[in-house]
């Protein structure tokens, strides 16, 4: 009787951590991102994946129906190397002052969740491009 009240607790347990590709993906995005902490920020891991999740949803699909349409794996690998470098571009911040060579300028903890960002959506796509669950 014991055992079987411990496997149905354990069951249940693991029936509720089950994640999707897209929820991992965001959740590890938000988890990992840089962030300032001081008086006046609050970070929510959280709440970042929940906002940001449609976004690795959509791609996820996108995989999905590329898969489904018969496409080779050399050709979703160009397209996720191409989802990867487009929101590389797209996400880099630009500043400008009276100094020329302060034209352009990323801060190290920005830089690195720019990589991040465009390396999970890349490899969103992929899980759904292979069917990872």
């Amino acid at each position: 009787m014991r055992n079987t009240l411990i496997l149905i607790a354990i069951a249940t347990t693991l029936v509720g951590c089950a994640k999707t590709a897209p929820m991992r993906h965001s959740y590890h995005y938000a988890t990992h991102q840089s962030s300032e902490l001081n008086g006046n920020l609050v970070s929510r891991p959280d709440a970042t994946a929940r906002l940001n999740l449609h976004v690795f949803e959509e791609l996820y699909n996108s995989g999905k129906v590329d898969r489904a349409a018969g496409i080779s794996e050399e050709t979703a690998l160009q397209k996720a190397e191409l989802i990867k470098t487009a929101n590389l571009g797209a996400t880099q911040k630009k500043s400008f002052s009276n100094a020329p060579q302060a034209a352009s300028s990323i801060e190290p903890g920005e830089a690195k969740d720019v990589m991040l960002w465009a390396e999970e959506l890349r490899e969103t796509y992929l899980d759904g491009y292979r069917g990872v669950q």
